[in-house]
C-alpha cells in the first residue's frame, strides 16, 4: 500500500512540475488516418440512414457526391482547417445551398469530434453568410379569391386550392388523402400521413403534432364527396413536384410570387384574424408550439377584409371551438 501511494505522489509531483513550466503536454488521442470521404460514407450509413426520412437521405448523399466529397474526400480529417471550410462555404453563391451544406459539414465533423477522430471541430470557429427563410406571409381576401376565380376552369386544382385554403393543410398533406381519413358524420378528417415527393410513398408526420384532426364543414365535404373513388385511391392523385410548378405558374401569372405554401399561410392567417383561439390553430395547422403557427402570420390592412366564402366557412368552424368550450 505505501508503494502505491508514493507512486501516486510522484506522478503528482511530475504533473506539478509541468504546470509550473507552462507546457502542457500533447493531448493523447486515438485520430487514425481516415480520410473525410471515408467518414462521410460511415457517417451516413450509421448515424444517418437509421433514423432519416429517405428523401432526406437522398438530400444528404446528393450534396455529399456534387459538392462536399469533390472539396473534401481526399483529405485526412485533421487536414480539414476552420479557414478551408470558410473559404468552400463562401464560394457556393446559393444562400439556401450554402446552409445544407453546411449543416452537413457541421453535423459529420462533431460526431467525428466525439467519436474522437479528430482532436477538435474545426466547424466550431467557422463564420458565414446563414440563409433567412423569407417572410411569405398569405394572400389578402381579394387576392385568394381572385387566384380561385383565375383557376376555377381547371377543377382539379381548384378542388384542391379550395381544400388547402379551408384545412391549412401542408401540400403533402393534402396530396396523401384518401377517402378512409374522412369521417362525414362526424365532420373530421384525420391526418395520419403526407405524400413524399422524391419516393411517392405515403409517410408518417414528422412529429406527433402531424398527427391530427381537423374539422370540416359541408363546402369541404361537398368537394370531397364528389371526388370519392374506389379501393381507397388518393383524393387528388397527383405528383408533388408537378403540383408545385402549377402553382408556381399560376401564382406568377397573377403577379403573386409565392409558392403553394401561402395558401396554407393564409388558413392560418384568417384563423387568427377571425379571432379562432389559438390553441385550435396550434392543433390543426399541425405545430408543436403556438409559436410556430404565429411565424405564419399577416398583419392585414381593415380596408383589405372580405366577407368571402372562405371567411363564412372559417367563421363556421370557430363555432365548432366555441360549441366545445362551453361543454
Amino acid at each position: 500500500m505505501e508503494q502505491i501511494l508514493n507512486l501516486i505522489y510522484q506522478e503528482l509531483l511530475e504533473i506539478r512540475k509541468t504546470l509550473s513550466s507552462g507546457v502542457l503536454p500533447p493531448i493523447q488521442t486515438p485520430s487514425p488516418a481516415i480520410t473525410y470521404g471515408e467518414w462521410a460514407g460511415r457517417f451516413v450509413e450509421k448515424y444517418k440512414a437509421p433514423k432519416a426520412k429517405h428523401s432526406y437521405l437522398v438530400e444528404i448523399n446528393r450534396y455529399l457526391k456534387n459538392d462536399i466529397i469533390p472539396a473534401f474526400g481526399g483529405l485526412l480529417l485533421s487536414e480539414i482547417t476552420t479557414e478551408l471550410l470558410e473559404n468552400f462555404l463562401h464560394a457556393i453563391p446559393s444562400d439556401s445551398k450554402r446552409s445544407h451544406v453546411s449543416a452537413i459539414l457541421s453535423e459529420s465533423l462533431r460526431k467525428a469530434n466525439d467519436l474522437r477522430y479528430v482532436p477538435f471541430n474545426p466547424f466550431l470557429g467557422v463564420e458565414f453568410k446563414r440563409y433567412e427563410n423569407p417572410a411569405l406571409g398569405a394572400l389578402t381576401h381579394s387576392e385568394y379569391m381572385r387566384f380561385l376565380s383565375f383557376v376555377q376552369i381547371e377543377k382539379d386544382m381548384y378542388d384542391l386550392s379550395k381544400t388547402l385554403l379551408m384545412t391549412g393543410l401542408r401540400q403533402g398533406e393534402a396530396l396523401a388523402l384518401q377517402p378512409s381519413d374522412f369521417d362525414f358524420e362526424r365532420k373530421e378528417v384525420h391526418i395520419s400521413k403526407s405524400y413524399e415527393r422524391l419516393t411517392g410513398n405515403l409517410v408518417k408526420p414528422k412529429t406527433k403534432a402531424g398527427f391530427r384532426t381537423i374539422p370540416i364543414e359541408s363546402p369541404l365535404i361537398a368537394i370531397i364527396k364528389r371526388r370519392l373513388a374506389p379501393n381507397n385511391e388518393r383524393i387528388f392523385p397527383y405528383r408533388s413536384d408537378s403540383v408545385s410548378r402549377w402553382f408556381s405558374k399560376r401564382l406568377k401569372r397573377l403577379k403573386l410570387d409565392f409558392s403553394g405554401h401561402i395558401l396554407r399561410h393564409t388558413f392560418i392567417t384568417n384563423c387568427y384574424e377571425l379571432e379562432i383561439p389559438p390553441y385550435a390553430v396550434q392543433v390543426w395547422s399541425g405545430h408543436s408550439k403556438q409559436e410556430q403557427a404565429k411565424t405564419y402570420l399577416t398583419l392585414r390592412r381593415a380596408e383589405d377584409f372580405y366577407k368571402t366564402e372562405i371567411v363564412e366557412y372559417t367563421l363556421a368552424l370557430k363555432k365548432r371551438v366555441s360549441v366545445i368550450g362551453k361543454i
